[in-house]
Parts: C-alpha cells; sequence; structure tokens
C-alpha cells in the first residue's frame, strides 16, 4: 500500500522533530515510501527523512507523495530517498 510510514487519505499530516528512515512501497501503484497523503497538506518540521524507497518504477515519491496539497520543509533534511527509474 501507499505511505511506507504514514498514510493519510484526507487531512494534514504533521512531522516534528522526528526520524523516518529505511521505509519502503512495493507494488505498481504504491507511492510514497515514508509518507503518501492522498488529499491534504504535508507539514515537516526539524525532521530527517533518508533512505526511504519505493520498489517500483510506475510508483512515486521515494520520501514523500502527495495526489492533492502542499509539501512543506522546515529545518529539515531529505536524503538518499529514491523511486527507480523504469
Amino acid at each position: 500500500g501507499d505511505g511506507g510510514a504514514i498514510f493519510s487519505d484526507v487531512g494534514t499530516v504533521t512531522v516534528s522533530q522526528s526520524t523516518l528512515s529505511e521505509n519502503y512501497t512495493e507494488g505498481s501503484g504504491a507511492r510514497g515510501g515514508a509518507i503518501s497523503s492522498n488529499s491534504g497538506n504535508v507539514l515537516i518540521t526539524e525532521s530527517t527523512l533518508s533512505q526511504n524507497s519505493t520498489a517500483h518504477p510506475d510508483a512515486g515519491g521515494g520520501a514523500i507523495f502527495t495526489n492533492y496539497g502542499t509539501v512543506t520543509l522546515r529545518n529539515s533534511t531529505l536524503s538518499g530517498n529514491m523511486t527507480p527509474s523504469a
């Protein structure tokens, strides 16, 4: 399924002073290695998202995927996240 660590269908996702690391999704439609938000905003503050991934090239968002909404990063680090290329 979507969101290796966090999935939200509707609403705001807030991650603060946290580390999301080595999370993954599997399958062609599985999006957001760490976080997937279908409809809502994602706010990440003072956090690290590292080494998160999706397993399929048709999936999106090695670290974060949002379908409808905005992603805001404040004083945070994204490192080593990936989605494989076709």
